[in-house]
């Protein structure tokens, strides 16, 4: 053991390690959940589609804007003969 090292020094020390090890835990834990929400977000897109050039909805209410939307994804499946329909 050191004995040039003051006691109060050696607590300081002590204590900066104790830090040093909760900073360590604290950024494994945050890229484990970082590694969770990617593969969260990896699952998600497997199940979308994006698709360029469809005009936006130009109606002013949220519903009807909503089923403009549904009339444009209607008339993709029925170009693309899928029978799969909406809800």
């Amino acid at each position: 053991m050191d004995t040039t090292t003051p006691d109060w020094a050696k607590s300081i020390i002590s204590q900066m390690g104790l830090l040093l090890k909760l900073a360590a835990d604290i950024i494994s834990d945050n890229n484990d959940n970082q590694s969770i929400q990617q593969q969260m977000e990896a699952r998600d897109r497997q199940h979308c589609i994006v698709i360029n050039n469809i005009p936006e909805s130009n109606a002013s209410q949220p519903i009807n804007r909503a089923k403009e939307d549904e009339a444009v994804v209607e008339e993709i499946l029925n170009a693309c003969g899928l029978d799969t329909g909406l809800p």
